[in-house]
């Protein structure tokens, strides 16, 4: 058999539509598909890396204000004259000086823990 018009020609009618069928419906057809299917994919890809930023940004964000919440508090009841008579043992206090602090200290407390829990939205940070 050979490649030229004779070789052709010499192919039965099925062989032909065969040849045909396949150089103008299937190979297009899979050509077409692979190309569809590798930029589906490079969108995919791009949206979860999007996602995934986005989440980590959030969660940064609320890690970030929950450590300034625990340090505000830390930096009060550590400057807090409450907190050092509290916990001084030098002057001695009386039970009723040691109740009104401890309850101040615990108001203060309850105070900055549902301030930060109860915003408009619902979150412990304001959305972008």
């Amino acid at each position: 058999m050979t490649m030229g018009g004779r070789g052709f020609g010499r192919l039965s009618l099925r062989k032909k539509a065969l040849i045909i069928f396949l150089l103008f419906v299937i190979l297009p057809t899979v050509g077409v598909g692979v190309i569809v299917q590798y930029n589906y994919q490079l969108v995919l890809r791009e949206q979860y890396t999007s996602s995934v930023h986005r989440n980590l940004d959030n969660v940064a964000s609320q890690l970030s204000e929950q450590t300034k919440m625990v340090t505000d508090m830390a930096d009060y009841l550590i400057l807090s004259p409450d907190m050092r008579r509290y916990l001084r043992t030098y002057p001695s206090l009386t039970d009723q000086q040691i109740a009104d602090l401890k309850n101040d200290i615990e108001n203060f407390l309850t105070f900055q823990l549902m301030s930060k829990r109860t915003r408009p939205s619902g979150r412990t940070k304001p959305g972008p």
